[in-house]
């Protein structure tokens, strides 16, 4: 179903969101080391291995949720093999991420996101903007480049 793949993405997303933010060092992030060794795909690949607890719960009928989770240590491991893979450009050595990220091991990321369908029931306004231009039939598809 889309609705639950597009909450998949969506909590994928925050968990990226997540672990980007965590410090690794004095001033240092994982978004300094995804950014500076060029790792944001390797990342993604260990986030996109999230296990979903359950499945999709329906809040109604146009309401998904979807929660993934994933063990801190498996995060850890991905973030030391991109300081290894990539000691060159690392603002910070392997052996100090894998010091820092030792409490790791005890933790999980969580994300629980809500995905909702949208439902075109009006048409907007003539005089809004962008929509001026578009004849009803094209307004779902251009809500996104209009927003």
């Amino acid at each position: 179903d889309a609705q639950v793949a597009a909450a998949t993405g969506n909590a994928i997303e925050a968990l990226r969101a997540d672990v980007t933010d965590e410090p690794l060092g004095p001033k240092v992030t994982v978004q300094d080391l995804l950014k500076k060794t060029d790792s944001s795909a390797e990342l993604m690949k260990t986030l996109r291995r999230a296990q979903r607890v359950g499945g999709a719960r329906w809040i109604d009928d146009q309401t998904c949720q979807v929660r993934l989770e994933l063990g801190g240590d498996r995060v850890a491991d991905a973030l030391v093999q991109i300081a290894e893979k990539h000691a060159d450009t690392s603002p910070i050595p392997a052996d100090a991420i894998r010091q820092k990220l030792k409490s790791w091991d005890d933790r999980t990321f969580v994300a629980t996101v809500t995905s909702a369908a949208t439902i075109w029931t009006s048409r907007p306004s003539p005089a809004a903007g962008r929509w001026r231009k578009a004849d009803w039939p094209s307004c779902p598809a251009a809500a996104p480049a209009a927003a």
